[in-house]
């Protein structure tokens, strides 16, 4: 089996095989044509044999019918039919039947038929028999007394010696042409038979019979079936007519040939032989060439064997290594096939082909593995059973076997355990056209399926049909999603109407957040305008306090002016406390109002937190209406469109309001930092104050004291200077203050963008949801 399964080998049983068939056709057609012209040779000489032994039989009934004739113009014959006597000294009779050397007797009976004189042939001896006996009773007595002449065609038993002897007779007239009597001459058919046919051998086994016109055996070669009817006779007799014949038969097995012909008398001569021996020169002649054509076969085996493998096996066997190559994945492989341009031409059609195959069973397998992985599927033969299934579709079936295991069954077994039963892939295997339907299937476990049917018939490039590709979708889910259509459509009116209800509201408390955040933005900008005019009276106080110190410092050179300077620094004094009594007031202010904008800020952060619990309850009113669409299916596809849009719109609001809470966030933060910075300005302003009284109680004391004005220079020099540095302070503070008020201002005014870009979201959602509500509706 291994050596079979090699090229060389298979193409050097090719060739044997081929060679033999030659060679046996050959022998068989030498061989035919010698058995057919041997048999025709052997049924020509057989045919030959038989018409031999007819025309001798035909001569000794003729020689008999001679005699009879000239016996019957005998006077003597004559004398002895009318007188019943013989003639003295004279024997007639005898002469007769020396005459004839078959011939077993010879006699003469008168009118009545009574035998008048016999003679008959005994040992070479002729006796004379004339005791008288009758054959009144004998056929060819009947015949002859009619003036017939009679050639015997049935035997008849000897009354001389008992044996069976075929008769020849002949009227005896008288000179008026009565019939006076008969002379018969009895011719003994055992001789005959001894002497003509037992000697003759066709072939091994084959002899020549005789069978009288009856079809009894009247001459064969085995003595035991004398008389008796010959098997033949049924082959022959519906061809009588035709005079002779052949023909083939079988006999115990085996064939014979069989030739026959009639005798004038009706008696029939057969020749059978077998055929195998008849041919027996050309079963020789087959043996001498079966000899030679094995001589042959081996040396042609031989030299076509050595020149198909130099020519053939070896750059096959190359292309094999090529291939092998290959198919372990080495596509870079190369090949030599040497100079045959048939072959090279196959190397590089191999190597296009490898490249399309690639191409084509990759495409092929991906798109076979995808379907068989996503969608369940069978595939059908054109004998309509099964050749390829996929998990997906046995657990449809409900099937607990393995793909292999339901291999060979028909889709009725399959699907219904009923082998007989038709499907839609039989009937797209009987129309070779596309045939789809939906199914109602209860499968093998109880499970109730519902399924879209989709036949579709297979052929091979040349249109042939090779088989159906049937796939099922499942559409039980959907269904069941329709059937509940309705109880979703009402779901979906009840959310629609919630979300514009939802979308009221958050429009509602948007324009109230727009309100407070105008109101946040104005009070930051009176805080600005406040804070702004608290720099410009520190800045000027700031120069009042340097010009303070300036003054001290000139003190000691000034004396004589320090009257009039000490008035003028209490009068600069007291400016200076009225105008830090106007910045404690407005300081004062400003704390209000950071303390207002706090709450207004905390009033925002509630009306957010409203506008985000909406926003979550609208997203999760979205998130539910998608579900519901979704469950829906088809039916709800523009459902889950509004929904998803309903969610987008809730999310973005969620996002502007979380922008929103930043910027409230940011607000409450400078606010706070504001009011802490308004408190340290406060704080400052009422040091301010202090310093400043103390300034006009030293002035007051400069007026009284203006003697000691040198001493205590210093000391006013060193107030002023912390006095100027407080100053400064109170500057730095107030410009915190006007920097968070303008952070406070925008922020504001960006807060005040959200809520107008969440106002628009939250109409965009009221009017999605309206369209969800028209929608759900119309359905």
């Amino acid at each position: 089996m291994l050596l079979c399964r090699s090229i060389s080998s298979r193409l050097a049983v090719c060739v044997a095989t081929v060679l033999l068939a030659v060679l046996a056709v050959l022998v068989f057609a030498a061989y035919r044509s010698t058995w057919t012209a041997v048999l025709q040779s052997q049924l020509g000489a057989m045919d030959q044999l038989r018409v031999s032994l007819i025309h001798t039989l035909e001569d000794f009934l003729d020689h008999g019918d001679g005699l009879t004739r000239i016996a019957a113009g005998n006077p003597a014959v004559l004398r002895i039919a009318q007188a019943g006597r013989r003639a003295d000294g004279a024997d007639e009779l005898a002469v007769l039947l020396q005459g004839a050397p078959m011939a077993e007797a010879v006699f003469v009976w008168n009118a009545t038929g009574q035998v008048q004189a016999a003679n008959v042939a005994v040992g070479g001896a002729v006796e004379r028999r004339d005791e008288p006996f009758s054959i009144a009773d004998r056929e060819y007595f009947q015949r002859v007394s009619r003036g017939e002449i009679y050639k015997g065609d049935t035997l008849v038993q000897s009354h001389f010696t008992g044996v069976h002897a075929l008769v020849v007779a002949h009227p005896v007239l008288d000179a008026a042409g009565r019939v006076v009597g008969g002379v018969a001459l009895t011719i003994d058919l055992a001789r005959f038979v001894k002497k003509y046919i037992l000697p003759v051998k066709i072939g091994a086994r084959g002899y020549p019979f005789l069978m009288d016109g009856a079809g009894k055996l009247i001459g064969h070669p085995d003595p035991k079936l004398m008389l008796q009817p010959s098997s033949t006779y049924p082959l022959i007799k519906p061809h009588l007519q035709q005079g002779h014949g052949s023909f083939e038969y079988v006999f115990k097995g085996e064939d014979k040939f069989l030739s026959w012909g009639k005798v004038s008398n009706g008696w029939i001569f057969v020749a059978s032989a077998y055929a195998a021996e008849m041919a027996e020169a050309a079963a020789q002649q087959r043996a001498l060439l079966l000899g030679l054509g094995a001589g042959a076969f081996v040396v042609l085996l031989g030299v076509i064997a050595l020149v198909s493998r130099v020519v053939v096996i070896r750059p096959l066997q190359a292309l094999g290594r090529y291939t092998q190559e290959v198919a372990d994945g080495n596509l870079n492989a190369v090949v030599a096939v040497g100079s045959g341009r048939e072959l090279v031409e196959l190397a590089e059609n191999i190597k296009r082909m490898i490249a399309e195959l690639k191409h084509r069973l990759g495409f092929a397998q991906g798109v076979l593995g995808g379907i068989a992985s996503t969608v369940p599927c069978q595939v059908v033969d054109r004998e309509g059973r099964i050749t390829f299934i996929n998990e997906l579709m046995l657990h449809i079936v409900g099937r607990d076997q393995t793909p292999r295991q339901v291999e060979g069954m028909r889709c009725g077994e399959l699907l219904y355990n009923d082998s007989a039963r038709r499907t839609r892939t039989e009937e797209a295997l009987t129309t070779m056209q596309r045939v789809s339907g939906e199914l109602q299937l209860r499968n093998l476990k109880g499970e109730e399926h519902i399924l879209t049917v989709h036949a579709n018939p297979i052929q091979d490039l040349d249109g042939n049909p090779t088989g159906v590709f049937t796939f099922y979708h499942d559409i039980t889910d959907m269904r069941r999603r329709q059937q509940a259509m309705e109880a979703t459509n009402v779901s979906l009116q009840r959310l629609a109407r919630d979300g514009d209800g939802v979308a009221r509201e958050v429009t509602a408390a948007a324009a109230e957040l727009t309100t407070q955040v105008d109101e946040a933005g104005k009070g930051s900008q009176v805080q600005s305008r406040r804070i702004s005019e608290t720099a410009a009276a520190m800045e000027e106080m700031n120069a009042t306090v340097l010009e303070v110190a300036q003054s001290a410092s000139n003190a000691s050179q000034q004396a004589a002016k320090a009257t009039d300077k000490a008035l003028h620094g209490k009068q600069a004094v007291q400016e200076v406390v009225d105008a830090i009594g106007g910045v404690q007031a407005q300081t004062a202010g400003l704390r209000g109002s950071m303390e207002e904008l706090a709450r207004h800020a905390e009033g925002v952060g509630q009306v957010i937190t409203v506008i985000t619990d909406i926003a979550d309850q609208t997203n999760l009113l979205a998130l539910n209406a998608a579900i519901e669409a979704a469950r829906a299916g088809d039916a709800g596809r523009g459902f889950a469109v509004v929904a998803d849009e309903v969610r987008k719109l809730a999310e973005k609001t969620m996002h502007a309001t979380k922008d929103v809470v930043g910027a409230i966030h940011a607000i409450q933060q400078g606010a706070l930092a504001s009011r802490n910075a308004t408190m340290t300005a406060a704080e400052a302003v009422t040091t301010a104050t202090t310093l400043a009284e103390r300034s006009g109680q030293a002035l007051d004391e400069i007026v009284a004291y203006v003697n000691e004005a040198s001493g205590q220079v210093q000391g006013i020099a060193a107030a002023s200077q912390q006095q100027s540095a407080t100053s400064e302070e109170i500057t730095r503070a107030v410009e915190d203050v006007d920097r968070i008020a303008a952070a406070t201002a925008a922020t504001m005014d960006h807060a005040r963008q959200s809520i107008e870009a969440l106002r628009r979201q939250v109409q965009a959602m009221e009017s999605v949801s309206r369209e969800l509500l028209a929608q759900s509706q119309q359905a």
